[in-house]
C-alpha cells in the first residue's frame, strides 16, 4: 500500500508519495489536495492501494482516506449487501 500525504511546506503545498522521488508543489492546500486525489484514484485503478493523509498548516492530521482498487470496492459492497440479506446494486 502507497502513502500518499499532504502536507504545508513554507509558503506552499505538498504531495509526497510513497516510492515517488519528486514531490509535487501547489500555491494551495485545496490543489495539493486534488492532486493527491486523483494521484490515488490513478494508484487504485491500477489495482494499487493507497492511504492519503492530509496535514494542516500546523501539522495536524485532518483527514486520513484509503483507496482501493474497483475490484474491491465491488467485493465490499457485495459482502455489505449479503450481510444485510440484500443484493448489491
Amino acid at each position: 500500500m502507497r502513502e500518499i500525504t499532504v502536507a504545508a511546506l513554507n509558503d506552499f503545498w505538498t504531495v509526497r508519495c510513497d516510492g515517488v522521488r519528486n514531490e509535487m508543489l501547489f500555491p494551495t492546500g485545496g490543489q495539493a489536495e486534488d492532486a493527491a486525489r486523483r494521484l490515488a484514484d490513478s494508484l487504485s485503478a491500477a489495482g494499487e492501494p493507497s492511504l492519503l493523509c492530509v496535514f494542516d498548516r500546523k501539522g495536524a492530521p485532518v483527514g486520513r482516506f484509503l483507496c482501493t482498487s474497483p475490484a474491491a470496492r465491488a467485493l465490499s459492497a457485495a459482502a455489505r449487501g449479503r450481510e444485510s440479506g440484500r443484493s448489491p446494486p
